[in-house]
């Protein structure tokens, strides 16, 4: 029988009322999960900073400490925590399957893969999927630059190793993915289609609603997508300008 896989739903980016945790904890409710509600508590130190990104990534440590460990301290039936793949997913997340049965299947497929993978992506934003490398499962892809920590299965090795990179770490841990990456130390795929979004309706900013594009705009197409951007400005600024005549040829006869 496969050991229990770990689901750690990572509190702190939802309102009060939100149904996004009670979602995730239905979605992750079959027997081959253990899934759990995890608020990290911020040191004031950490708060005082006011670095979103150093806030952020005390959390991924603080809840991967936790996945670590557990209740297995107090708990000698909870030792298998130590041993099982866990799956971190924020709070934010919305799933793009409603099945736990098909959500169970479909992880196992995962961590059954063969892949040698550390990790597995079952999200991803504006990644450079031009770049991605097929593996021998449908479904699942080498990539060498992910952007977003929004939902990854860890196996327990690299839960380990996340944890150390994160205790001296000041730079986005996606950096240090692909940092590792690209030495060949670390292998991540993710999975396509994306198993978990980002749910926008939690935008708070701008680049929020970037992270509803799972790839990044190839650089062939950028400048592409800034003379749209210039486009765009030069008819707006020709509207006005036959707008500010015509104002000017008609308010002398009205005045008249």
């Amino acid at each position: 029988m496969p050991s229990k896989v770990l689901v750690i739903i990572l509190q702190g980016e939802t309102r009060a009322g939100d149904p996004h945790i009670d979602d995730l904890k239905k979605v992750f409710s079959d027997v081959s999960f253990d899934t759990r509600v995890y608020n990290p508590k911020i040191p004031d130190e950490i708060k005082a900073t006011n670095d979103p990104g150093m806030i952020d990534n005390y959390r991924m440590y603080s809840a991967l400490s936790f996945a670590k460990v557990g209740p297995s301290i107090k708990d000698k039936k909870m030792e298998y925590w130590k041993e099982a793949p866990v799956l971190i997913i924020r709070d934010s997340s919305v799933c793009n399957l409603t099945s736990p049965t098909e959500m169970a299947a479909r992880v196992q497929k995962m961590i059954n893969s063969g892949n040698a993978d550390h990790m597995i992506l079952l999200c991803t934003w504006n990644d450079e999927c031009d770049k991605y490398v097929n593996t021998p499962v449908t479904g699942l892809k080498w990539t060498s630059h992910p952007t977003t920590t929004q939902a990854i299965l860890y196996r327990p090795e690299w839960r380990d190793a996340t944890i150390g990179i994160l205790k001296k770490s000041t730079v986005p841990l996606t950096e240090e993915f692909a940092k590792l990456i690209g030495k060949g130390t670390l292998r991540a795929t993710a999975v396509t289609p994306n198993l978990i979004d980002y749910d926008l309706s939690l935008a708070t900013k701008d680049e929020d609603y970037a992270k509803a594009n799972r790839c990044k705009i190839p650089e062939q197409l950028a400048p592409l997508e800034k003379k749209r951007d210039y486009m765009w400005a030069y008819w707006m600024f020709a509207f006005l300008v036959i707008a500010v005549l015509i104002l000017l040829y008609f308010l002398p006869r009205a005045q008249s």
